[in-house]
């Protein structure tokens, strides 16, 4: 019966995790929310006597809590609308999933290799439909603007131009980047060929999804991971010129690097916005509430986020509680670590 039950709670995550990746803001099928809410009352129904490991409990109520308590000193200093605290909480709740997932031994990696692998088989349907009928992509490419989940077109970076295929999510590729790149290059496992094949569709999927950082990421990620493992001095030093070969062709034949791109300098633009704010003495220390909206003078509109993630997480929560966040966010990362040395 537990095994049965196991199996029911597997369903609904699998259909909880397509939802996160290939409808993150909900605009589509609008079950996300329902999703999870099922998640917990199955969890809570079939299995009883439930013993959670203390610190795994203590690890998301940490994480949980911060967001928390910032909506709440929000309330109580500002409390002006528009305020998307309540909006960005519902994320910080996902790590209440952590619970139920290791309790059951729920393998959650291989479930998100598997829908990621999906994502990039999107990607290259939308190469092909743009290969056939330019007209259907132009359509797909007009609605997914609507709806916010993808950005199609052309992207230009100096003089050189290519189709972007830009999905929201399409970042959570480097999870199947590494774990492929893990597999071939740390000798742990039986060689396998299709590992290899995997690791290139992910990366030439990554690499069309089309931003700087995707580009980058699917170019370097594996190259840092062979770094990592290799034991031969003469393959390291070579794959560290080839990786500055491709670092010179970037920063040669294209703006990738180029203070003058426009992506690039709204970037730098935005750092000079948060010396500002961070010269505000009680917002370095206490931050401005999680989803705070903020007048950036860069894109001449209020928004609660921009591109440049970290410095919004202190923005968010000052130097205290931003830091803790990024300890508890590194957590997996450590004790992966810990465990290959």
């Amino acid at each position: 019966m537990m095994q049965g039950n196991n199996y029911f709670f597997t369903i609904f995550l699998n259909l909880f995790i397509i939802s996160c990746i290939f409808d993150p803001f909900g605009n589509i099928l609008h079950i996300k929310d329902g999703l999870f809410i099922i998640l917990f009352i199955i969890f809570l129904i079939f299995y009883k006597n439930i013993k959670i490991e203390l610190n795994l409990f203590i690890y998301a109520f940490k994480f949980i809590s911060i967001a928390l308590i910032s909506i709440i000193i929000y309330s109580l200093t500002n409390n002006s609308e528009p305020y998307e605290g309540l909006m960005l909480l519902r994320t910080y709740l996902l790590f209440i999933l952590v619970v139920p997932i290791v309790y059951l031994k729920i393998n959650l990696l291989k479930i998100l290799i598997r829908w990621i692998n999906a994502l990039c088989i999107l990607i290259f349907i939308l190469l092909f439909v743009n290969f056939f009928s330019v007209d259907l992509f132009n359509k797909i490419a007009e609605i997914s603007a609507i709806q916010g989940n993808m950005l199609l077109g052309i992207r230009e970076f100096g003089g050189i131009s290519f189709l972007q295929l830009y999905y929201v999510t399409s970042p959570l590729i480097c999870i199947n980047i590494a774990y492929y790149s893990d597999q071939i290059f740390s000798n742990k496992y039986i060689y396998s060929k299709n590992y290899i094949y995997l690791l290139i569709f992910n990366c030439l999927a990554l690499f069309f999804a089309g931003t700087r950082s995707n580009i980058l990421i699917a170019i370097f990620l594996p190259f840092s991971i062979y770094l990592y493992y290799s034991k031969n001095a003469n393959l390291r030093l070579i794959a560290l010129l080839l990786l500055l070969a491709i670092l010179v062709f970037f920063s040669i034949e294209t703006n990738f690097f180029s203070a003058a791109e426009e992506s690039n300098s709204i970037k730098i633009n935005l750092l000079h916005e948060y010396v500002k704010i961070f010269n505000d003495i009680p917002t370095i220390l206490f931050g401005q509430g999680l989803g705070a909206y903020y007048y950036w003078e860069t894109k001449n509109k209020f928004d609660f986020v921009t591109e440049l993630t970290y410095l919004e997480i202190f923005r968010y929560y000052g130097i205290f509680f931003g830091a803790l966040v990024i300890n508890y966010m590194i957590v997996p990362i450590k004790k992966k670590i810990s465990t290959l040395q």
